[in-house]
């Protein structure tokens, strides 16, 4: 399923090479340090390779709203996928790189190609808070407790911020925890395509029917059975 997630996650934010770009300021009542000086902490990697590569930086850029349907959110929790892990070996590299490089060169004139890869923040799944939005977000506003998975040619949610689009995101229920949120994402989304895709069950026509779920004490098994 990672492949099918990279390359939906890749199509979808293909299409947003031709949106104008749009830039988000700090907001004037930001009062953290953190927030007010840009910068951010964040488990980061600097090349592809084994678990070594991590280093944790306390002088991490913040994301910046680029989108005017994009939220900067306050990360709460996040959690780790086989996708993080591949990604963390170069899974799917060159073709987020090249998406990266094609959007610069649209958008920013080209000027910060080479710096776009590295370093790179990984995680897909996230809960948080949202504390900023741009003008053009209807579905949720600032102060909202959120979680979702992002595209994976954003940075990653291990860190303190993370930036998503409106469509990545939803409001997370009142009876889990946080962390339980988090975790849910990925696998879910994974599960819902499998099952629609591979053995044609829908809302309409899976009543009553039985499943045999292979693996089911995994992330995406678990959720299957549910």
């Amino acid at each position: 399923m990672p492949l099918v997630f990279l390359k939906r996650s890749v199509y979808t934010a293909i299409k947003s090479i031709s949106e104008p770009i749009y830039s988000s300021p700090i907001p004037s009542t930001t009062t953290t340090t953190t927030t007010a000086s840009g910068r951010m902490q964040a488990w980061i990697i600097y090349y592809y390779g084994n678990n070594q590569q991590f280093t944790i930086s306390d002088s991490v850029q913040l994301p910046i709203i680029l989108s005017p349907k994009d939220v900067l959110i306050k990360v709460s929790a996040s959690s780790i996928n086989q996708i993080d892990i591949r990604r963390r070996e170069g899974y799917g590299g060159k073709l987020i790189n090249a998406y990266q490089s094609m959007k610069a060169i649209l958008q920013l004139g080209g000027s910060q190609v080479d710096k776009l890869e590295f370093p790179l923040i990984l995680g897909r799944d996230f809960c948080g808070e949202i504390i900023r939005k741009g003008p053009n977000v209807t579905k949720f506003n600032i102060g909202d407790k959120v979680y979702g998975a992002l595209n994976v040619t954003r940075q990653g949610s291990f860190a303190q911020y993370c930036a998503a689009g409106e469509d990545e995101i939803c409001i997370k229920p009142n009876n889990i925890s946080d962390e339980e949120a988090a975790a849910l994402p990925l696998v879910s989304l994974t599960s819902w395509y499998a099952i629609q895709k591979f053995s044609g069950f829908n809302e309409q026509n899976a009543l009553g029917k039985r499943a045999l779920v292979i693996g089911a004490s995994g992330g995406v098994g678990h959720i299957a059975t549910q």
